[in-house]
């Protein structure tokens, strides 16, 4: 990270390069874990402060209290939307990537709202979208909230067999990783790129959208990656129920395979393979046969083109 002394001139420097355009716009989705979303709300206003503005959108089927308390207490510029019930996370993004646009922004973060910020890594993003034009989006490197110094995910590129995906390791000598993809925790995002890119598909409604944008960045010409000297802490699988989860990881991960497998047979053959694997590990971390039946309900959705998660409303 930036020596204590420099950081003010470094970041003045970058914003001064960003002249005629507002700085970054932070965007979080809530859904009903208001306690998750105020503590990361306080390490926003730590480490963020006046750098950022923040754009709140509450999935929540009803406001809550301690949520609305910590708004209304904040020294950092907000605006909040009530969505009236669950929109999903890919829908609620969207009417913020939109509205930062319109507002004059070049770069937008999507951060889950059960991530807790350490220091201002997210401002290092500024200066390498400014000396990097192709990039069109990048990650911070995510570590687990109940074990700070051990990474979860940073980014991945798919394997050349297409089976899975797995992790790419920054080098010591790079400021910057590439990859094919960038975990949604905390997905920054060149918002020029919305021209040509266009808006998360909301047919995924949560999981695997962050994925397949960043495979249309790539397939535009433009590049991802996440910055090496970078820190998040996420806490892991907060933002669901493991029954929703595992239906729509399932379902979602046929639908962005259908994307880039256009061989029928490849197709087939690789999200079989896939989700027996998924369903092999699932069990033998002490998963149930409630796994089994929502796996199982996901490929029959996607089979019969239903996307609209009814099962669940």
């Amino acid at each position: 990270m930036l020596p204590q002394k420099s950081a003010s001139l470094y970041f003045e420097r970058v914003f001064q390069m960003l002249e005629g355009s507002e700085k970054l716009a932070i965007i979080i989705v809530e859904f009903d874990s208001p306690d998750d979303t105020v503590k990361c709300l306080g390490t926003i206003e730590e480490y963020l402060g006046s750098n950022i503005k923040l754009y709140v959108y509450d999935n929540s089927s009803q406001k809550h209290t301690i949520l609305e308390d910590k708004l209304n207490s904040l020294s950092v510029a907000y605006e909040y939307f009530w969505n009236g019930g669950n929109l999903g996370f890919a829908k609620a993004c969207n009417l913020g990537l939109t509205k930062v646009r319109e507002d004059g922004f070049a770069y937008a973060m999507l951060l889950n709202n059960d991530t807790l910020l350490v220091d201002d890594s997210p401002l290092l993003a500024l200066e390498v979208f400014e000396r990097n034009p192709d990039i069109g989006v990048l990650g911070l490197i995510n570590y687990y909230v109940h074990n700070p110094s051990e990474v979860w995910q940073a980014g991945k590129r798919l394997r050349k067999s297409k089976l899975g995906f797995v992790s790419v390791v920054a080098t010591s000598d790079t400021e910057i990783t590439f990859c094919d993809y960038v975990p949604g925790s905390s997905f920054i995002v060149r918002l020029s790129i919305l021209e040509t890119i266009g808006l998360l598909d909301e047919e995924y409604f949560a999981y695997y959208e962050e994925i397949d944008y960043c495979f249309r960045v790539k397939s535009s010409g433009m590049k991802v990656a996440y910055i090496n000297d970078s820190k998040i802490l996420h806490k892991v699988g907060a933002s669901s129920s493991s029954a929703v989860k595992t239906y729509l990881k399932s379902r979602n991960k046929l639908y962005f395979y259908r994307s880039i497998l256009h061989s029928r047979l490849s197709f087939i053959v690789v999200v079989s393979l896939l989700l027996v694997k998924d369903l092999l590990l699932d069990l033998l971390r002490g998963g149930s046969l409630e796994t089994i039946k929502y796996t199982f309900l996901g490929v029959r959705d996607f089979r019969s083109g239903n996307m609209k998660l009814t099962r669940f409303s």
